[in-house]
């Protein structure tokens, strides 16, 4: 079955000295038609800091997330026995960086990472722990160049992302 989204976003900036501090509630909500549960919901803050480094500009950022389902799970639907990702239980721990560094009036180094943490408790009534997601990481690294001038800009980037992703 498909289903409707919505979005919640509200957040707030403050400088403090050189830094910024940026916090942001988001709240996503998925209502289901024919699925496993009747709707999901997940509530989610993140904070970052923004501050120069000499030349660079450095973002530091924090996430955490929880989702739940509303409603009866109806183990009947998954004709495979597992789980839907999008109606499973979960909680996300995330913590990345951005850095942009000015080589020139017209070059920039950028890179950054981020590691996220999903952790999904136990199973719902109907199932034995060990159908569906498990608990997983990941990690992500990327770098890249661009060179702007006038109206012309040119970009080179390069990433490599791990995954520990079970099922």
């Amino acid at each position: 079955g498909g289903y409707t989204r919505t979005r919640l976003n509200a957040g707030v900036a403050v400088k403090v000295g050189q830094a910024t501090l940026d916090g942001e509630y988001i709240r996503t909500g998925w209502d289901y038609e024919e699925r496993q549960v009747e709707k999901t919901i997940e509530d989610a803050f993140r904070a970052t800091v923004r501050f120069l480094v000499g030349e660079a500009n450095v973002n530091v950022n924090y996430l955490a997330a929880s989702r739940d389902y509303e409603g009866a799970y109806t183990v009947g639907l998954e004709t495979s026995g597992v789980r839907a990702y999008d109606v499973w239980t979960r909680d996300r721990d995330q913590i990345g960086f951005d850095v942009d560094l000015p080589l020139s009036d017209d070059g920039v180094l950028a890179f950054g990472g981020n590691r996220a943490k999903d952790d999904y408790p136990g199973a719902v009534e109907g199932f034995a722990y060990g159908y569906g997601l498990q608990d997983s990481t990941s990690e992500a690294l990327h770098a890249g160049v661009t060179w702007t001038r006038n109206a012309w800009s040119l970009g080179a980037w390069a990433g490599f992302d791990s995954y520990e992703w079970n099922s």
